[in-house]
Order: structure tokens, then sequence, then C-alpha cells
């Protein structure tokens, strides 16, 4: 797997064959030029969350949204839990949700999440 415009030599090429790509890619590869990809494991999602949080995390609508991202993504229990509280932005929800069986990272992130929304 490559990336396209850093892999120049074969996007721009005129005449595209299979062939002339993979010799392209061979030589690439063999002088070390070809970028490392890495795939992210299915099992941790919450790595792509916490990337995208640390650049939005701040304003409370903004936290309130990623709350209920973290909240939806939880077991069923979790999720019925939730789901029987009106308002989660209340003060009787906010104490549901710190009172909610989340594993130890996600409670953490949902009690960060928390703090501009309670402040």
């Amino acid at each position: 797997m490559g990336n396209p415009k850093e892999l120049r030599k074969i996007a721009r090429a005129k005449a595209k064959t299979d062939v002339r790509d993979s010799r392209k890619l061979a030589h690439l590869l063999s002088m070390g030029y070809l970028p490392e990809v890495y795939k992210r494991s299915a099992g941790n999602p919450s790595s792509l969350r916490v990337t995208s949080e640390g650049v939005l995390h701040g304003e409370a609508d903004v936290s309130k949204h990623w709350l209920r991202a973290l909240l939806a993504q939880q077991g069923e229990e979790v999720r019925e839990e939730v789901g029987r509280v009106e308002d989660l932005f209340t003060a009787k929800g906010i104490r549901v949700i710190e009172g909610l069986a989340l594993p130890e990272r996600e409670a953490k992130r949902a009690g960060a999440l928390l703090i501009p929304i309670v402040t």
C-alpha cells in the first residue's frame, strides 16, 4: 500500500500498465523509498478519538458531542442506562454518567469531557 502523491513515478506515468507499475514499485521498495503505512488495530478505536478530541476539546457543546459518541460506543447495558435519562446534561444525567460502569480508560475520558460541561 502506498500513497500515490508520494509515489510520483507511478502516479504521473503516461503509460500505465501493471507490469511497469510493479517494476517501479519493486525498485522503490529495494531502494527503501516506499513510505511505511500503519494500520490501526480494530480493537483500539479509542486511539483515533484521543487525537480528534485533543483538537476540538474545550467548549461545552463539543464535549457533549464527544461524550454522546463515547457512550454510544459502549455495551448494551450502558447504552440502555443512558437511554433511560431524559436529558444527559442535567444534574441527574451527569450523576448517571459518573455512575456508569465504564472501562477505566473510557471513564477517565468521560470525566475529562464532563469538566467543560459542568463548569
